[in-house]
């Protein structure tokens, strides 16, 4: 499924050291593929045109150094439906401070969505991640149909319409 795909092999959360206020670190979503190998992935270029997500706001880690924050001691990742780091990686595993294995039963979505709304629920608020989350929800379940969608998807989803904004005529 197109949610679970884009969660699993295409996202790390990396904290720097660069604040956003006091001593609280920034979140960078890092796409953990190289940018031009976005074009073999058709479904999640489809996701980001219809979330309206602009591609060049991506980050993508063949843009970003993260060994260079990791030589300072500033970076953090976490890992997205990853028990280890990809091999080409390996040298940053000390910087893992949480993995957020998705279950079968629920939408890997849904999980990052209640992770979000604990910690930082002011990411929600931009309708670009809302409708990100919301569309990988709907899809991973079925629009929320299929017998394996749990309370918490159904529960996450409903959080995420409001920051999710309205899509015009096409929708999701």
């Amino acid at each position: 499924m197109l949610g679970r795909s884009f969660g699993q092999s295409c996202m790390l959360i990396i904290y720097t050291s660069e604040t956003c206020r006091d001593d609280e670190f920034c979140t960078v979503p890092v796409i953990n593929i190289k940018r031009l190998a976005l074009n073999s992935h058709g479904a999640i270029k489809w996701l980001i045109s219809s979330c309206q997500i602009d591609e060049a706001s991506l980050i993508f880690v063949d843009e970003i150094d993260l060994t260079y924050y990791d030589l300072f001691g500033s970076l953090k990742l976490v890992l997205i439906s990853s028990h280890r780091m990809p091999a080409k990686q390996e040298q940053l595993k000390d910087a893992v401070i949480e993995v957020v294995y998705c279950r079968k039963d629920s939408s890997c979505c849904a999980l990052l969505a209640e992770k979000f709304a604990a910690a930082y629920p002011e990411i929600l608020d931009g309708p670009a991640f809302s409708r990100l989350l919301l569309s990988g929800i709907l899809l991973d379940t079925g629009n929320l149909s299929h017998p394996t969608c749990t309370l918490k998807d159904k529960c996450m989803a409903s959080l995420l319409i409001k920051g999710a904004g309205h899509f015009g005529m096409d929708g999701l």
